[in-house]
């Protein structure tokens, strides 16, 4: 039997918690394809932006991204 879906590889978006995130901006900053930014003071990603390469994880002081 051949499923389709048996290859398929699914990647975790990377979530902001902004109950610990400081607003330092250091995310936005390094994000390589610029899928970050503020909206009405709070981080956001964007979805059709993000490669998942997780650098805006590996600089947050606070761990506000997993």
């Amino acid at each position: 039997m051949n499923n389709k879906n048996s290859n398929k590889i699914t990647m975790n978006f990377p979530a902001v918690n902004h109950d610990v995130c400081t607003g330092c901006g250091n995310c936005i900053n390094i994000c390589p394809l610029e899928a970050m930014s503020f909206i009405d003071c709070k981080v956001v990603i964007d979805a059709d932006q993000c490669n998942h390469c997780l650098l805006c994880a590996m600089v947050f002081p606070v761990e506000a991204i997993s």
